[in-house]
Parts: C-alpha cells; structure tokens; sequence
C-alpha cells in the first residue's frame, strides 16, 4: 500500500486497495535481491495488503485468524486485532495510533490508539470493500466490488455515498490514490478516474485498450504524476494529471498486483508468481529482484529507497533493506558513493577523492594546480608559491644629469639601465637594453633614450623613453 504525505517527505498521501475477491487470491510477486523474510503473523493466513509508515510500524489486512495484524519492531512479532471472523482486504495505517481496514460484507475495523483497542466502523452491506483511504483522522475514503465509493468525516463513524456505480459494467475497483482530501485517483477493472472535488464527481481519464485486461492498481506522488498497473505487464504513466498517458512494459509475464513509487524516479511492483521488480527511471524500464518466495504478493509499501515491505499469501511477508558498504549509515540505495565512507554524492571531486580546499582559494584541491598556494590555482610562468606579477612594465628615470661635453663639443652616453624600475616579471629576470646604448658620442642638445625590458621567461616586453641635455662649453 502506499503512503501518505506525512509517511514519506514527498506529495503523497495513501493509495487504496478496491479490488476483486478473486484477483486477491491470484499468484503474487516476488522480492528483491536485498528483500528478506520476516516472521509470518500467526496461522500464515493470505495478506492480502500491507502498510507501514516507519520502519517500526505497519500493519497487514489478513485472511482468517483474525482482521488485522500489526507489528512495533519491523515485522519481528506481530499483535492481531480480535477475531471478527470476518476477511480484511485492505488496511490503511495512518499514523502510530490510526489503523483502518475494510472487507468481506462491506465490514470495517479501526484502531485510534495503536491496536490497543479495536471498534467497528459503519458497516456498508452487500459488496465487499476492497478499498480504503484515509487523508487524516476524520475523511477517508472506501470504495466496493460494485464501484460505489463513500466518504466519512468523522472517522468512519458514518459514511455517505458519493458515487453509485460510476462506471457502468465495470464492476470491479483496484486501488485508489489520495493526493489531498479533494483529489483522489482510482484504477477501475477497465478504467483510470480521478475527482477533484472530494468525490462528488468522477473523470474518466484512461480506458484500457483490451477488452480482456484490466487495471489492478495505481499510485500518485503528486497532483500529475501517477502511474496505474495492470494484468497485461504494463505500467501506465501520466504527468500531466492524467490528460495523457504512456504504457511500458514490466518485462515479465505476470499480473501486477500493485506498484509504489517513493519519488518520480524509484518505484516497485509486485505480483504473480513471486515477482518484485524495481525502477530507477520512473517506470521507463524495470529490473527483476529475488523475492525468496513463489507466493502471490499482493501489497506493497515502500518507505524511502533503502527501505520497504510487501506482503502475499500463506502469511508471507518480506522487507526491502540495502546494505550499507562503506558503513558511512547511508544505505547504498541513497548513497552517491557506496564505497567511499566519507562521501555520499561525487560533489566535485568524484567518489574517493575528498572536496578539500586547503589553501581556502574557492578551488577544490583536485582541480587546484596549487592547492597549498591561495593566490594561485596553476603554477603559470613562476610556479606554485610564487606570484606571478604583471604586466610587465619598465619606468624610466624622471630626470637624469647634464651630459657635459668634451673639447670636441661632443658628449658621451652613460649608462641608464641600472635606473629603470621594473615590475611584472615575478621570478622572471628581466634583462634592460637601452638605446643608444652606453658610450654612444653625440652632439650637444637633446637626446631621446629608450630603456627596453625583456621577461626572460615570456619574452614579454616593455619600454619607456625619456631625454638627456648634452651641453657645455667646447674647446678651441
């Protein structure tokens, strides 16, 4: 059975169980590699459906022995509900306090204090219920073989009939998803509806192509998104809120009894012949698991991707667990990296690779060049732990002497390069050339001199110019 909104972290609230006395007693489904066997309730009778909300509580809906059996330790005991003689088809637990099941003869059964005592709800004559669901402790819903559904607000105290027959010649209901108290989904034998006024009216939203199939269940994690099983080996998606629908195939050859899908892409089916099988891409394809068990499974209700139960004939009931590889207390069904302890997403770095940032730059160590150096992410020209400054830029003497001149009325160049400042070289040498260069003669006036700066690793180069006055007395 599925869960309600405030059972998973998602959209959803129950899905309810209205389905035919002898589709209920067809083989089941199988589990998973990683499903296990629990201790069966007393007298291993047919369960015909299952519900938990944590990994503690939950409840079976059973055939003879008693009406309901419900267990506090994960299925390890269970506790039944007084003998009522009278066969349950559907259970809905609501909260620790809050078990609801239906059955044989329109009957109905319900705890408020987590099994401790058990009443009567209004009892609805004639048809079984094969269906119930309860948003919260006061609406639910019920649905029998006929196709009528009803309504309570007090708790099941009373009920009122909200639709009689809507489905004409289709007398048989499967299971029906609640999104809100208002919007309510439900596979019908032939037909997919959905309301959206808390079930005064009715919508028919898909029909099933063969006349000789039908749908067996559904299961909504929100308003758009649902999917509907049927006895075809076909699941039916809508995520539009069922305007349009795709099938795809289970890949099997056998009735699928009910499906479940924690989130919109992981989802699990049951049915005939021992069958479980698993979806990671919403339902596009699906993977068998080993369930232990050639039993009919008839319920299902998974809790998160780590974590889920089914049930089925001859008082079989398994639970889904994934291990946990890397003991990090993720379990590998929710864990990014399975064998990286200290990881449970890549994030950056990739599983096995820490998304350090030693130097505390903003670059992750594993694409840093320099994850020790904070103001470099590659070595570039000077390496890590050296800056590498620039532009290079070279600044000329703002005023040099007066160049005298000699008895020939000429003067001599000196050397100027020791003056040039020089910046943007970083571990570079930057070697100064000036033109005209040192020892150069020349005529008195003004001569212009260029210092040029070369980056000894880049060849990158700079330069700048400034005059020098050649001048003085000449000899005669």
């Amino acid at each position: 059975m599925t869960l309600s909104n405030t059972k998973k972290s998602g959209s959803r609230v129950d899905c309810v169980a209205l389905i035919w006395a002898a589709m209920l007693l067809i083989p089941g489904l199988g589990a998973a590699q990683t499903w296990t066997t629990l201790t069966a309730p007393s007298g291993n009778p047919n369960l015909l459906d299952i519900d938990f909300i944590n990994e503690n509580f939950g409840a079976v809906a059973r055939i003879s022995g008693a009406d309901v059996s419900y267990t506090t330790n994960g299925g390890l005991t269970w506790s039944n509900s007084p003998d009522n003689a009278v066969d349950m088809y559907r259970v809905d637990v609501l909260d620790a306090n809050h078990i609801f099941a239906v059955g044989a003869g329109g009957n109905g059964f319900k705890t408020t204090n987590g099994g401790a005592t058990w009443s009567a709800m209004q009892s609805i004559g004639g048809h079984s219920h094969h269906g119930v669901a309860f948003a919260n402790a006061n609406t639910g819903y019920r649905g029998n073989l006929d196709g009528d559904i009803y309504k309570t607000i007090n708790g099941g105290s009373s009920w009122t009939l909200q639709i009689n027959h809507p489905f004409q010649n289709i007398f048989l209901f499967s299971r029906m998803s609640l999104v809100s108290e208002q919007i309510v989904y439900s596979a019908a034998q032939k037909r997919v509806a959905k309301t959206i006024d808390g079930g005064s009216t009715w919508t028919v939203l898909l029909n099933h192509p063969d006349a000789n199939k039908g749908f067996t269940s559904c299961d909504c994690i929100n308003a758009n998104t649902c999917w509907a099983s049927d006895d075809n080996n076909k699941i039916w998606k809508t995520t539009d809120g069922g305007t349009t629908w795709t099938s795809y195939s289970t890949g099997g050859n056998f009735v699928v009894n009910d499906v479940d899908f924690f989130d919109a892409n992981n989802g699990w089916l049951v049915g005939d012949g021992g069958n479980i099988r698993y979806s990671s891409n919403g339902g596009v394809t699906w993977t068998a698991q080993t369930s232990g068990t050639a039993q009919p499974l008839h319920g299902l209700s998974m809790l998160s991707n780590s974590l889920g139960f089914a049930s089925g004939n001859g008082g079989v009931v398994l639970k889904f667990t994934c291990p946990d590889t890397d003991g990090d207390g993720t379990a590998d069904c929710d864990d990014g990296c399975p064998n990286d302890p200290n990881k449970i997403a890549p994030g950056i770095c990739g599983c096995g690779v820490a998304d350090a940032d030693t130097d505390g730059d903003g670059t992750a160590d594993c694409n840093d060049g320099c994850p020790n150096d904070p103001n470099k992410t590659a070595p570039g020209n000077c390496g890590c732990g050296n800056s590498d400054t620039g532009p290079l830029t070279v600044t000329c003497p703002a005023s040099v002497p007066v160049i005298s001149t000699n008895s020939n009325c000429q003067g001599t160049i000196q050397d100027y390069t020791a003056l040039a400042i020089v910046s943007g070289t970083g571990c570079a040498t930057g070697t100064v050339v000036q033109t005209p260069p040192q020892g150069t003669i020349v005529n008195p006036g003004t001569v212009v001199i260029k210092l040029t700066v070369t980056d000894s690793n880049s060849g990158e180069t700079a330069n700048c110019v400034f005059n020098v006055t050649v001048s003085g007395g000449c000899g005669n």
